[in-house]
């Protein structure tokens, strides 16, 4: 799955220390993959979700 976002790296950070501080497993933390930042995480059933700038 995948949660494209509005804002910049800002909002992409505080999403990441938003769901971060609340438990959600973080399977790699923020790096730039030359689109921008991005992050990836999992729900409760394990399945993946990496966040991503909108276009």
């Amino acid at each position: 799955m995948c949660l494209a976002i509005d804002g910049g790296p800002d909002e992409l950070d505080a999403i990441f220390e938003q769901w971060n501080s609340k438990g959600v497993p973080i399977l790699r933390e923020p790096q730039d993959a030359g689109f921008g930042l991005t992050f990836l995480a999992a729900d409760r059933d394990g399945n993946r979700i990496r966040v991503v700038p909108r276009d």
